[in-house]
């Protein structure tokens, strides 16, 4: 089997949400390829899920650091990073995490708005405030929108689109707005 195969292998169980058969790809195709260590990303994306935060906390600051990480797989290292420490509850660390990632690849608002939709999740209204949108692009990412509906308190952001033209363009058809209340 050719690297190429293992890392179709690797994307497909990522796509199923086959974690265990993630980890187990993953292994694989390190032993075939050792200097491939964007692997070791989806491999800490296992671990996350199979609740062993500590391991993949491990092996995303072990790839972090490794000398022959590009930026780009750097701040996907700390992306996921921030995600298994906001699941840890360490959301500091998860910030610090996800605020490392935005400085490594400005471009991408991935970490940005993983961060927003963090602060969602945990309360803190006037800092979500701050990421929903790309920093250079003043318009609401579909991924933090998508949070906002999603999301199991609709009252408080209901309040924060109110308050933020930028979340929430329109009102709401007046249908819509009785039926969440």
């Amino acid at each position: 089997m050719t690297g190429e195969d293992s890392w179709a292998q690797i994307e497909e169980a990522h796509n199923k949400d086959q974690w265990a058969s993630l980890l187990e790809v993953c292994a694989l195709h390190l032993q075939k390829n050792p200097d491939h260590i964007q692997a070791q990303i989806p491999q800490a994306i296992a671990l996350r899920h199979l609740k062993r935060f500590d391991e993949a906390v491990a092996l995303l600051q072990k790839t972090y650091t490794d000398p022959n990480a590009s930026e780009k797989c750097k701040s996907q290292c700390q992306t996921e990073l921030g995600e298994t420490l906001q699941e840890m509850g360490r959301f500091d660390d998860a910030r610090r995490a996800y605020d490392e990632a935005y400085r490594l690849a400005p471009k991408s608002t991935v970490a940005i708005i993983y961060r927003g939709v963090m602060e969602l999740r945990v309360g803190e209204f006037s800092e979500a405030r701050q990421f929903p949108t790309s920093r250079k692009a003043n318009a609401p990412s579909p991924l933090f929108v998508r949070a906002l509906k999603d999301a199991t308190f609709p009252r408080q952001l209901r309040c924060l689109a109110r308050r933020s033209p930028k979340l929430h363009p329109r009102p709401l058809a007046p249908n819509r707005q009785s039926a969440r209340r």
